[in-house]
């Protein structure tokens, strides 16, 4: 049987925390679903909307059988990604305003 790939689009909502003890929701839905899906996590801390959209066609380029993403809102105001020494996870998030995960194939 052939794999079937989901792929994961968006900003930090996404990506895993070492700052967070515990699986991020992405490393859950990995292990829920077992071997008959493979999971593509393009989402990447502070992405803003133009990037996730690049997210979005590269998934459809690459034939992705689903594409999970988070969508912003259109009047979110994108912040520049500065790296600290002790990573703040929520300080990347204060600019997202995030709608909802809506499923897409």
């Amino acid at each position: 049987m052939k794999l079937k790939n989901i792929y994961i689009c968006g900003d930090s909502f996404a990506v895993p925390d070492a700052m967070y003890p515990g699986l991020c929701w992405v490393d859950k839905l990995s292990s829920k679903l077992g071997n008959n899906f493979s999971i593509i996590n393009l989402a990447s801390v502070c992405a803003s909307n133009l990037y996730i959209s690049l997210q979005i066609r590269e998934a459809i380029d690459k034939k992705a059988d689903f594409v999970i993403y988070l969508a912003t809102s259109n009047v979110r105001l994108d912040a520049v990604y500065h790296q600290t020494t002790k990573r703040d996870r929520k300080s990347t998030r204060l600019n997202s305003s995030h709608l909802g995960i809506s499923y897409a194939v």
